[in-house]
């Protein structure tokens, strides 16, 4: 047994250098479609043979525009696994490719995602997104995608006390649209403290002091267009004898349970589909997170982590592969057979369209 999973995100009809370019994708599924066992999530259950995995996370209205449409033509089936914090409220079923190639709709009418970034700062703002699925879009997916959790909240928060620097809108730092929820604040300001995040499920949360936020906040308005002010900040807020405080061990524990099956009891009750599959946020995890999802029920824990996976790999470690948006290197990643199986199709890669 050698499975290639693949892990998708967003699908789009321009390359914004994020999603998976629609032309691509296709092309992705027509390949797999004629060279390689396409496997399902009950496959990995038995360990059938060699073949591909098709996972989506996070729940994406592109997902059901694009990739929904060309899958179910395809014959092909996939994984969707949904942060449920995330699923848009309102009542809305959005046209899709099949509205296109029908001919009732021009395709500029179809919708066009915005970054990731974008998409979750505007539910954290918000508490909705129209980036996102709708229950009804979703319920409509669920002949090509098994649903499966990518937990509730999907987001990060501090997990240490070792400071790092001040918030400044220039600042460069990964999934920066999580620092509203780590800090608590719904409006970021310069000087705001940031220290190191990881996922909610993955660690035990920092959470800062409101005095030192004060602080920071009332240096910042005069002190931010100075020279060296992060310097003069950084003294500052080094007066204090501590930043803030972490929750017990106890609290990360009850905390993390509820996260992990919030997310299983949301899909199992509104999709009549059976999880036990989870894809780690972030591809993040530790030994009590993993403790705790095998205890809530599931059987397969997905990561982020590089590789193949065979019926010698642990089920609460699944390896997972981005795929390459050039078309010889991601049939590369899918060749799990020997030399000379590449060799003997590598010509009809080249000229397969």
């Amino acid at each position: 047994m050698a499975v290639a999973v693949l892990c998708y995100h967003r699908i789009s009809p321009k390359d914004d250098g994020e999603a998976m370019p629609l032309d691509v994708f296709y092309w992705q599924m027509k390949f797999i479609k004629r060279f390689f066992n396409h496997l399902t999530a009950d496959d990995l259950n038995e360990k059938k043979s060699k073949g591909v995995v098709i996972t989506f996370d996070d729940g994406y209205v592109d997902n059901f525009i694009y990739a929904y449409p060309i899958l179910k033509k395809l014959g092909l089936k996939a994984i969707l696994f949904l942060a449920t914090s995330r699923i848009n409220k309102h009542t809305i079923l959005r046209k899709t490719l099949f509205d296109y190639w029908d001919g009732k709709i021009n395709f500029n009418e179809l919708f066009i995602p915005s970054g990731m970034d974008k998409a979750n700062k505007e539910f954290l703002k918000n508490g909705t997104s129209s980036e996102f699925l709708s229950y009804e879009e979703i319920y409509n997916m669920r002949d090509v995608f098994s649903i499966q959790s990518h937990t509730h909240l999907h987001v990060r928060h501090f997990c240490s006390h070792k400071l790092i620097g001040f918030y400044n809108p220039s600042l460069k730092i990964k999934h920066s649209w999580s620092l509203p929820y780590a800090l608590e604040e719904e409006k970021l300001f310069y000087g705001l403290p940031i220290f190191p995040m990881k996922s909610v499920v993955s660690s035990r949360r920092f959470f800062v002091k409101d005095e030192v936020k004060r602080a920071a906040a009332g240096f910042a308005e005069d002190a931010s267009l100075k020279n060296n002010w992060q310097r003069e900040l950084r003294r500052v807020i080094n007066n204090f004898s501590s930043l803030g405080h972490y929750e017990t061990e106890q609290e990360r524990i009850k905390r993390t349970e509820e996260e992990l099956s919030k997310s299983k009891k949301i899909i199992e009750s509104s999709f009549n589909s059976k999880v036990n599959h989870l894809s780690w946020p972030f591809g993040e995890y530790d030994d009590i997170a993993v403790r705790l999802a095998k205890k809530t029920g599931y059987k397969f824990c997905y990561t982020t982590e590089k590789g193949y996976f065979s019926s010698h790999s642990n089920p609460l470690f699944v390896p997972r592969i981005h795929p390459h948006k050039k078309k010889l290197i991601f049939a590369r990643q899918l060749i799990t057979y020997s030399s000379s199986f590449f060799t003997k199709i590598n010509k009809k890669i080249k000229s397969f369209s």
